[in-house]
């Protein structure tokens, strides 16, 4: 496993007292002098924050993650100071909004141009103050949920830290939904919403019939070959999955081609038969795609994956509904509990360290080195555990560590050519062999389920929390990603392919094993069939990976597939088609067929192998 802390200096706090004062107190050692900002209650000091400089990046990728010299800043600081040498269960004396300071000097004996060191100014710290806790959001992360371009590309976390003092009990983080307002379970037929219109699309061809004989309740006669050829385009449609706007049109499209007759002509009255029906079938199919429309893309337009909307033809009432969450019973994804990914939050809780004398800067010799300080190897000479009314400068023991996972992700297909699962699904004689050559496979997206309904003040699950959320990265972000997404190489490494995702620790959960979902569009040209039935042409299909932290080689024991301030590898090796999905299943299940070879990793950590 790769700490996330290996590859960038993490931030080290301090705090320095401004002045000296010559006045000294009964209360402290012999000799130690009362900081002149002492209120009886606080004292102030300056608060630095030691980060190296770097590039503005994106959420995710590894400038995103900010790593090796890509560092954004840290904003949206807060500081909890603690009476107690623990703080966990423990409430916060006070609640500290840090800023940057924008008159800081370079007098001040601090290294800007190299260490990137903020200095803030008259923090004030509670005498008594034993322990912190400090909580920090990467710049240019969002605060608020009103741009979804950007939730996507740097990821969101709401918490509660609000009023004058904080109880850690009651302090939560958690990943925001992506559409808590669509209900499909009320969608009916109509031409209002995008998605009523997908519904009434479906049903007006289901609708058609000539005379007395229905395209849905045809009773086959050898005679009529077109009447025996439209009941089993009728058995064919009436097992539609897929619910996008995409995959709706797709399918209508496959269906007038499969019918081989023209449309009914404008004038032409249907004979009562098979051609007059089939021709009745196009004419309705030719309607039923104006409806639908060519700017419908339901559901994106609701920020959610193709794949997360499915369908059902109800035999008792003769309609198509959407299987909503209330009836997906472990099957397929629970589009209400899709959400953008984690952003990028710092975290650490530590041991208070001070001292009686002033700095005046930190490059004074009074702090620990800074390679000492970042690896938790100080050894804090001259340095108390407590803030007083003599002190002046103060320190964060623990260097600030990241409060999320990181995912990376790599993929590859493992041969020129794959095999469907055209016999299975198809009703063929042989499984098609796709070639995959010449970026033929793009992916566009990443599902990653298991994850906590929201994490404790320390961005761990508590026991007994639920892991039934799943985050969706539509924003790819590998060194060659592009706006359409990345292309899938073949049979070679593609490390430099990664795409990075930000996730939250899954301790405590039930099972400690997590799938992964890639989506992908088919531009090999034809149609291949998967799983639960084909993939057209330009459609997205969903190959699922499983990574299992109980298996491989794991010398550091790592009990859990993510871990905050970890990076988890995921290598992902497309094995065949077999086990594409149209519709996403619920990444829970144990049911999935998967269909990706994961090479999961930490560096002196966890490796799995695994195909998909």
């Amino acid at each position: 496993m790769n700490r996330m802390n290996n590859f960038l200096l993490m931030g080290s706090v301090a705090l320095s007292g401004i002045v000296a004062f010559s006045a000294c107190s009964s209360e402290n050692d012999m000799g130690a002098e009362v900081n002149p900002t002492f209120d009886g209650k606080t004292v102030k000091t300056q608060f630095a924050l030691n980060v190296p400089y770097g590039n503005t990046g994106t959420r995710m990728s590894a400038d995103a993650a900010q790593q090796n010299s890509n560092f954004r800043g840290i904003s949206n600081m807060k500081l909890l100071p603690f009476a107690e040498e623990h703080a966990a269960g423990k409430t916060s004396t006070s609640l500290i909004n840090l800023g940057v300071n924008t008159n800081a000097f370079e007098s001040d004996g601090s290294d800007y141009a190299n260490h990137g060191r903020y200095i803030y100014r008259d923090v004030e710290i509670p005498i008594g103050t034993k322990h912190f806790v400090f909580y920090g959001k990467a710049t240019g992360t969002e605060t608020t949920t009103t741009t979804t371009d950007n939730l996507f590309k740097f990821g969101y976390l709401s918490n509660n830290l609000t009023g004058t003092t904080v109880n850690l009990d009651n302090t939560h983080f958690a990943l925001q939904k992506i559409n808590e307002t669509l209900n499909l379970s009320v969608a009916t037929s109509g031409t209002d919403e995008s998605y009523n219109r997908v519904l009434k699309a479906l049903q007006d061809v289901t609708g058609t019939k000539v005379g007395p004989i229905e395209w849905k309740n045809i009773s086959t006669t050898a005679a009529d070959m077109k009447l025996n050829h439209a009941q089993k385009l009728w058995e064919a449609f009436s097992k539609l999955k897929a619910g996008s706007a995409n995959s709706v049109r797709k399918t209508l499209e496959n269906l007038k081609t499969s019918a081989g007759v023209a449309a009914l002509g404008t004038s032409e009255m249907p004979t009562e038969d098979g051609d007059g029906l089939l021709k009745t079938l196009v004419k309705n199919i030719d309607e039923a795609l104006t409806t639908l429309g060519d700017d419908n893309t339901f559901p994106a337009d609701f920020n959610l994956p193709d794949g997360a909307i499915a369908v059902t033809y109800d035999n008792t009432s003769g309609n198509w509904k959407y299987n909503t969450p209330v009836d997906m019973n472990g099957a397929s994804i629970n589009y209400a509990k899709i959400t953008y990914p984690a952003s990028l939050d710092y975290f650490v809780s530590s041991p208070a360290r001070a001292r009686d004398d002033a700095s005046t800067g930190l490059s004074d010799g009074k702090w620990p080195t800074n390679e000492d300080w970042t690896k938790d190897q100080a050894t804090w000479t001259d340095w108390g555990k407590e803030v007083k009314n003599t002190t002046r400068t103060i320190a964060l023991e623990k260097a600030i560590q990241y409060g999320v996972a990181n995912l990376e992700l790599t993929i590859k297909a493992k041969a020129n050519t794959l095999s469907d699962n055209a016999i299975a699904e198809g009703g063929q004689v042989a499984d098609q062999n796709v070639d995959v050559t010449g970026n033929k496979l793009v992916m566009t997206g990443v599902l990653i389920g298991g994850q906590p309904t929201q994490v404790e003040w320390n961005y761990e699950p508590k026991t007994g929390t639920d892991f039934d959320l799943t985050i969706y990265d539509k924003k790819m972000n590998g060194a060659t990603a592009t706006e359409e997404g990345i292309n899938v190489p073949v049979g070679t490494a593609s490390t430099y392919k990664s795409n990075y995702t930000l996730v939250l620790d899954n301790k405590n959960a039930s099972t400690p094993t997590i799938y992964v979902a890639v989506e992908l569009i088919n531009k090999t040209g034809i149609d291949f069939y998967g799983a639960d039935g084909m993939i057209p042409a330009g459609g997205k299909f969903y190959l699922i990976g499983k990574l299992d932290p109980t298996t491989g080689d794991n010398p550091n024991h790592v009990d859990r597939v993510f871990l905050k301030d970890y990076t988890t590898k995921a290598n992902l090796t497309i094995k065949d088609l077999k086990n594409a999905y149209n519709v996403i299943p619920d990444l829970r299940s144990t049911a999935i067929s998967v269909g990706l070879a994961v090479n999961l990793e930490w560096q002196e950590g966890i490796t799995f192998n695994v195909e998909i």
